[in-house]
């Protein structure tokens, strides 16, 4: 089974991101912060996809992005960063750089369903990333 990973500080979407991706297949970890997103990066095996909100209390997204960026265990995980106010927030070159998407809320479902799918495959595949 796919393994998603989500860092969100809002309550409310994380429950609903969490329910929406279970419901479609994928086994869900959830943290409501940057450092707790860490702290279960370090304990548990990598997941097949990250879910990064940007502007996190503690811990960023982009603080956490080059966290998982810089170790071996977690350098090849798809991560999309998702935030409210995308250019504002984070400049093209750390989107180039860290070979990372984003979406911006509000978003469509079907559409963060589809970017997961390119990356990782449907929920019917392996757990490992393409």
């Amino acid at each position: 089974m796919v393994s998603i990973y989500i860092a969100e500080d809002n309550p409310i979407l994380l429950q609903g991101l969490e329910r929406a991706l279970t419901a479609n297949g994928y086994a869900v970890s959830t943290a409501e912060d940057g450092e707790a997103i860490l702290n279960l990066l370090r304990e548990s095996p990598p997941p097949d996809f990250l879910l990064l909100d940007v502007m996190m209390p503690r811990v960023t997204g982009i603080e956490v992005l080059d966290a998982v960026r810089s170790d071996p265990r977690t350098a090849h995980v798809p991560v999309m960063l998702i935030t409210a106010a995308a250019e504002e927030v984070v400049p093209t070159h750390i989107l180039d750089a860290h070979d990372v998407e984003i979406l911006t809320k509000p978003f469509q479902l079907k559409e963060l369903l589809a970017k997961i799918q390119m990356h990782v495959g449907g929920t019917d595949q392996g757990a490992s990333p393409p």
